[in-house]
């Protein structure tokens, strides 16, 4: 058995990539979490802290809470600035220090260690990053030893609220918000506007209307016909096409990435793009290969125009700076006389000083 000394010096934290790992994460923290769950809402990442193959510890970070007058006033937000730049802010939703791993330190050290990479990690997959981090504590429980001992402040306590599907809830439990600087100036940097322009010709996966009678499956559905023979179909031709517009309105450059995005949705957002499921009941997404097999056949004249038309009919054209749908069509010819294959990219256009994003079809090499 290693000493304390030892556990703290060379345990590791890396994000669960596979199916297999987040499905074990899954399990054990609804096991062993006093919360006995493991769902997280919106963007999320999950960790594991391992030592010699031994989990021993278990972290979970979801997108922030939609509104905090605490938040607004520690980092000197006004209610839009909030609204306009809470991608930036990630929640430790999740912390779970294994029974057998009472280890002084252990819990301030993982934290440590999880919020040295978090924005890097966060960038990777969702293609931006994070500049703060905020949890909530029971205080009836815990005090926030570790996170106060990991650097975390303390800023106040909520008014007993929930976040439900819809809005809040009130449900009487005031717990202590903390937050913690990411990145040097983490507040100054939250305030600024240099980083706005960057990301404004980007959306998050909620601001896209993936369901409904408007929303973009149904759209896809009744502009695209599935130019793919019955036999053989694994994912619905819009479901593969919504999700290659909805990777690429979220800022992932690839088809790859897109792939590799695609893999860390959680099982009510597939569900949403209308997945089939796995023999195992889960739902499951396409891979990056799937996306280029469908392509190949989609007319890309016909792709460009109906997501034009959606992107306008939804107002995001004209509402979202620097977002819109180039004309330019450059067709490489394959071997049995049809433009193969075909994919949407992102160029920056350098003419003005603000960046600007233009979704066109087109065939760079590096994306295949």
């Amino acid at each position: 058995m290693p000493s304390p000394a030892d556990v703290l010096k060379n345990i590791q934290i890396h994000l669960a990539t596979s199916i297999e790992d987040r499905l074990q994460w899954d399990e054990v923290m609804a096991r062993e979490h006093y919360l006995r769950s493991s769902s997280m809402m919106g963007e999320q990442l999950r960790y594991i802290a391992s030592l010699d193959g031994e989990w021993m510890g278990l972290l979970g970070w979801s997108s922030a809470t939609l509104s905090s007058a605490n938040r607004r006033r520690w980092v000197g937000w006004t209610l839009a600035q909030e609204r306009q730049r809470l991608h930036l802010v990630a929640q430790n939703a999740r912390f779970l220090i294994r029974g057998e791993n009472r280890i002084p330190n252990l819990a301030s050290r993982l934290l440590g260690l999880n919020a040295a990479r978090l924005s890097r990690d966060w960038s990777q997959v969702y293609a931006h990053g994070v500049v703060v981090a905020e949890t909530f504590v029971d205080a009836q429980r815990y005090q926030g030893t570790c996170y106060r001992a990991a650097g975390w402040q303390a800023i106040g306590c909520t008014g007993g609220h929930g976040r439900m599907r819809v809005g809040y809830q009130a449900h009487g439990e005031r717990r202590m918000m903390l937050m913690k600087e990411l990145v040097p100036h983490g507040r100054a940097v939250l305030c600024a506007d240099h980083h706005v322009a960057d990301r404004s010709a980007f959306l998050t996966l909620h601001e896209i209307a993936l369901t409904g009678a408007d929303g973009l499956l149904a759209y896809l559905r009744e502009h695209i016909h599935d130019p793919r023979s019955r036999r053989g179909r694994s994912f619905q031709c819009a479901t593969v096409l919504g999700i290659i517009v909805a990777g690429m309105l979220t800022g992932r450059k690839t088809l790859a990435r897109i792939g590799t995005w695609a893999a860390t949705l959680d099982q009510r957002t597939l569900e949403h793009f209308c997945c089939p499921r796995a023999t195992t009941g889960l739902w499951k997404p396409p891979c990056a290969n799937s996306l280029r097999y469908l392509l190949t056949d989609v007319d890309p004249e016909l792709f460009e125009k109906t997501v034009s038309g959606w992107l306008r009919l939804r107002g995001l054209l004209g509402r979202v700076p620097g977002v819109s749908i180039g004309p330019r069509v450059h067709p490489v010819m394959g071997s049995q006389g049809r433009p193969s294959p075909w994919h949407l990219r992102w160029t920056r256009r350098r003419a003005t000083a603000i960046p600007t994003y233009v979704v066109e079809t087109a065939v760079p090499a590096g994306m295949l």
